[in-house]
């Protein structure tokens, strides 16, 4: 990396001391700096110091150029093999057949696959949470995250194996070791880590889980294999089923490659997902005052079309995808988005230099506050997004959750934005939508306001220490 190209880009955070000092206090203070770097370089690009070393921080002027330039200049495989650190984990950064089915089937497929969701979330949901009617205190995250790993199964491995307890305790402990390992081999410094990672057990937990995954997954991918063209009409229709027809034109060869992507598959799905659901829920059980109006517009879109959850239903659901979204902007899972490798040095379009080697990103948590894209920023308004698709504007369905825009990039954007997205944002409608109709909500102190979230570098962590009461009601 070019230090003497880099000297050319000013440096927020310097009175807080030397590099050492400055990685440090990014740790607790990340969304601080990053909001202050915004807020006092307007329009430029800024370096600063985090936890992982320099990174250049990119004014969102710039994200429609650098979203053009080709993979070999500014890259999304080799920032996300530097986050994942997949030297170490060896968590393929970039898995294409799945993307590419993601994209050209599961997408297209959801309006068919509504019910089948649904199904598996009502399911999930009367066996995991409470059944009382007294108010009951849990942990909503280990319970959230088998409700997750049921729907994904369902969909990516079909309902043979959805349910099984061993699978579902895999992808539960696969997901959480994988991020588990990814922060042990970021806690030593770069030089050592070639060295220590074999010794470390949260990386080696990650080589149990996927073997005891090769066990599962192997012999399904191997019988489905075996009935190749003797499915007639009872064929599957999930994810291993269009990847295996289409692994031989995507070169992905062997059984295990292809029991492994699924694992994989199934890593991502159950993450971003769980951390989403448990911040919107943790908003919703401090503002119950909009648990009302969301349940009338479930009610009155589901007598509109017959009483279950299909397309049409989701569809008019613009007050909870409203809260969604507002509840995503406040609340992101990350302060940071867009992460890139430059592979090969550019310029911008103000002479901005980009060497080799640096990383770039993109403030998205300042961005989201930025008073001039969303009138009272600090303000937590459920119906933000709601009224904006209401206003009539030709470009309302830019304020859809799953949107991307360069004022709203918690899924990316451009070609590398998350392909899963419209897959989450039904799985979560559905869940939100079925708790809502069976549940009250509660915090255990409502005077003391939502529950605050952990903050560490560029993370923003939903509590997993505290309890969310549930009611059933229906």
């Amino acid at each position: 990396m070019s230090q003497k190209a880099l000297s050319r880009i000013p440096m927020i955070g310097l009175e807080l001391g030397n590099q050492k000092q400055r990685e440090k206090i990014f740790l607790g203070r990340a969304k601080l700096l990053l909001q202050q770097g915004y807020n006092k370089v307007r329009g430029e690009t800024v370096e600063i110091t985090t936890a992982e070393g320099t990174r250049v921080i990119i004014n969102r002027k710039f994200l429609n150029e650098i979203r053009d330039m080709p993979d070999n200049v500014i890259s999304f495989e080799g920032a996300l093999e530097e986050t994942l650190e997949t030297k170490y984990t060896t968590i393929p950064a970039e898995e294409y057949l799945t993307t590419h089915c993601v994209k050209a089937d599961l997408t297209p497929s959801l309006a068919r696959l509504t019910g089948t969701i649904d199904d598996e979330v009502k399911y999930g949901i009367d066996t995991e949470l409470p059944q009382s009617e007294d108010w009951t205190p849990i942990k909503l995250g280990p319970r959230l995250l088998r409700i997750i790993a049921m729907v994904s199964g369902r969909v990516f491995i079909g309902p043979d194996h959805c349910r099984d307890e061993t699978w579902i305790k895999i992808a539960v402990d696969y997901t959480l070791n994988v991020f588990a390992g990814q922060r042990a081999i970021k806690s030593w410094r770069p030089i050592w880590r070639p060295f220590v990672y074999r010794f470390l057990p949260e990386i080696k937990q990650i080589h149990v889980h996927r073997e005891d995954a090769r066990k599962i997954l192997v012999p399904i991918v191997q019988q489905r294999k075996a009935m190749q063209g003797k499915w007639g009409n009872n064929k599957p229709d999930d994810m291993m089923q269009w990847m295996l027809e289409k692994a031989d034109a995507w070169n992905v060869k062997g059984d295990d490659r292809q029991a492994f992507q699924q694992l994989n598959l199934t890593m991502a799905a159950i993450h971003t997902t769980t951390m989403t659901v448990t911040q919107i829920l943790y908003d919703l059980a401090a503002m119950p005052e909009y648990v009302q109006p969301l349940r009338d517009e479930l009610n009155e879109a589901l007598v509109q079309f017959g009483g279950e959850f299909d397309k049409r239903v989701l569809s008019k659901l613009h007050l909870l995808d409203s809260f969604m979204k507002e509840s995503q902007r406040y609340n992101p899972l990350g302060f940071t988005s867009f992460r890139r490798k430059v592979r090969r040095g550019v310029s911008l379009s103000d002479g901005t230099y980009l060497p080799t080697g640096v990383t770039i990103e993109v403030p998205s948590h300042a961005i989201a506050f930025d008073p001039e894209l969303y009138p009272e920023p600090q303000k937590f308004d459920g119906y933000r997004f709601y009224n904006m698709r209401k206003s009539g504007a030709k470009d309302a369905d830019r304020h859809q959750f799953v949107a991307i825009a360069p004022g709203s990039l918690h899924f990316g954007y451009g070609k590398h934005a998350c392909p899963g997205r419209f897959f989450a944002a039904n799985e979560i409608k559905l869940i939100l939508a079925n708790i809502l109709l069976k549940y009250d909500l509660g915090i255990t102190n409502p005077e003391e306001g939502r529950y605050k979230n952990i903050e560490f570098a560029h993370q923003n962590i939903p509590d997993p220490r505290k309890d969310l009461l549930f009611k059933r009601v229906a």
